[in-house]
């Protein structure tokens, strides 16, 4: 839903959600102001479904990217590649945290508290039931908060006004300035239909970014077009670490085919067959799989890092395990990946260096993993006449 008027907001009454869209769409554009200068981030078409389901396209020089996101699932289509993932971004979690979560607030029962004047306004005044601490000062007209407040932290409050002399509202645009935790101005602008969000500018780490919207239509829903339903997608990937939980292998690999039928270019799925693979004792069934992810993301670090160390534990194609394991150690220098790279040099006799880079695994290993390293040092160790 998009920000919206539900009829005018009577003190007696509940007051009218901020949301009377389910869906929408519109043109966006996000420029970042850091000290580089500034630099456009996206242009583009952004869609979202109340309260979960997102979507932004944009061009880039290598092409076009699509990205849809159901809750923290991705599906990224950049260049024509695929992928599938638990991940953010960072649009899709701005307009959760200063256009949906306000609403928050108009959740549940508001308790009445009469009416007062706020910036040359008159506004209708409301508790939270329940919690008295929260409460919402309500302009009667729009029905648009003039102030939220929560304790002694102001959530939102006004910054201003810009008044309009059009038909269809009597403002153009409203300012919310957000403060307390998150600190943001939201800019709403009057449509045909609703209040909407015309600009939103925020600093974070990287610098001072303003996203803007241009030309909305709430008729459309985007995820009846979607090309894979990433809310079943991502029931079947909890549903697969339950089976995987439970050692239910059986499970866990028909949930895994159930996956690939509907994204066949999840490649993660074919990581998670090899671990099942693992459990079974299965040699074929692991490398099989890895191998599968590696024809679809051959940078793909857990599966370089894996298949090289089942290699080497059987001693077989031992170069070709050393390769893909300094591959992992260039892409993600993490202790597990320092650790294999560590094993295969002392399988080929690079005693110096698998000392090296199994002392760098120690210093950065979980304590999970720090057994197994210190038996590869000690191996390393010991054919260098050093005991352990």
């Amino acid at each position: 839903m998009v920000l919206g008027v539900s009829g005018l907001c009577q003190g007696e009454t509940q007051p009218g959600y901020w949301f009377d869209q389910q869906y929408g769409q519109a043109r966006v554009a996000a420029h970042l102001v850091s000290s580089d200068g500034e630099r456009l981030l996206l242009d583009g078409q952004f869609r979202f479904k109340y309260p979960d389901d997102f979507a932004v396209d944009y061009p880039t020089t290598e092409g076009q990217v699509v990205i849809s996101g159901h809750k923290d699932f991705v599906e990224l289509n950049a260049a024509g590649e695929v992928s599938y993932g638990y991940d953010q971004h960072w649009l899709f979690d701005y307009f959760r945290a200063y256009v949906y979560e306000p609403a928050s607030y108009f959740a549940g029962s508001l308790e009445p508290a009469g009416t007062t004047t706020l910036v040359g306004r008159p506004v209708d005044r409301y508790y939270s039931q329940g919690d008295r601490t929260k409460v919402l000062w309500l302009d009667q007209e729009t029905g648009l908060p003039l102030l939220i407040r929560e304790g002694d932290v102001v959530v939102a409050a006004v910054k201003g006004y810009t008044a309009g002399s059009d038909t269809t509202g009597p403002y153009n645009s409203l300012e919310l300035e957000f403060q307390g935790e998150k600190t943001a101005v939201l800019t709403l602008v009057r449509t045909e239909e609703t209040w909407a969000p015309g600009k939103l500018e925020l600093e974070d780490s990287t610098g001072r970014l303003t996203i803007e919207f241009f030309e909305w239509d709430f008729s459309f829903d985007f995820t009846t077009r979607r090309r894979v339903d990433l809310q079943e997608l991502r029931t079947l990937n909890e549903r697969f670490f339950d089976e995987y939980s439970a050692e239910n292998w059986a499970g866990a690999l028909a949930v895994c085919q159930d996956m690939l039928s509907l994204a066949p270019n999840y490649w993660n799925v074919y990581l998670f067959q090899a671990f099942v693979y693992e459990a079974l004792g299965d040699f074929f069934g692991v490398v099989e799989n890895y191998q599968q992810v590696l024809m679809g993301e051959p940078d793909n670090v857990v599966a370089l890092n894996n298949l090289a160390y089942h290699y080497m534990l059987r001693e077989v194609q031992i170069e070709k395990a050393i390769s893909m394991a300094e591959r992992a150690v260039a892409l993600e220098r993490q202790a597990i990946y320092l650790d294999t790279l560590g094993y295969g040099y002392y399988l080929v006799g690079r005693y110096g260096e698998a000392r090296e880079l199994l002392e760098e695994a120690l210093l950065y290993a979980p304590e999970e993993g720090v057994e197994e390293i210190r038996e590869h040092l000690d191996l390393v160790m010991q054919a260098l006449g050093e005991g352990e």
